[in-house]
């Protein structure tokens, strides 16, 4: 079935003669599933892997997080969280990858970035340069009634980086 597949695969990644970083990508929320975890858990343990990558929503952290740091080595966990402005509000979902951050785990905020949430999307880039913490911004694209790149990187410094400067 889909766990013997998914764990051949890992097993198989972890055996490769060189080092490499792995996007554990999942449907659904990671940790809500007790193998998935098992397999972090266990990929972050593996000699050859420099670094385990999942995308997360952030909503189990407190639940989570605290029992996995005592058996995973926290610099090799790295969390890519990302902000659904319609699922969570700002403040809880920075409550939870601040939590993850102050565990020793690497966050990266991701948002996703629409006409509708620009205002919240610039307060959720600027809390997040404050504390240092990584941010992405993943663009809606056209078709889906959001203006195009320059209209709305006009409006939000899509570019903003943890040291809160700008490019260019």
């Amino acid at each position: 079935g889909g766990r013997e597949r998914t764990r051949k695969a890992i097993e198989w990644a972890a055996s490769l003669p060189y080092r490499i970083g792995v996007r554990y990508d999942v449907h659904g929320e990671p940790f809500l599933n007790k193998d998935v975890v098992e397999d972090i858990v266990w990929l972050t343990g593996q000699n050859n892997v420099a670094f385990v990558e999942v995308q997360t929503n952030g909503s189990l952290f407190k639940k989570r997080l605290p029992e996995i740091a005592k058996t995973v080595d926290v610099s090799k966990l790295k969390l890519f969280c990302t902000f659904h402005h319609t699922e969570i509000e700002l403040d809880a979902f920075l409550e939870n990858v601040i939590f993850a951050s102050e565990l020793g785990f690497e966050v990266i905020v991701n948002t996703l970035l629409s006409t509708d949430n620009v205002a919240v999307i610039r307060e959720a880039l600027s809390r997040c340069a404050e504390r240092g913490i990584q941010t992405s911004a993943d663009l809606k694209f056209p078709g889906f009634d959001v203006p195009v790149t320059e209209q709305v990187s006009d409006q939000v410094d899509v570019d903003k980086r943890a040291n809160g400067q700008r490019r260019g």
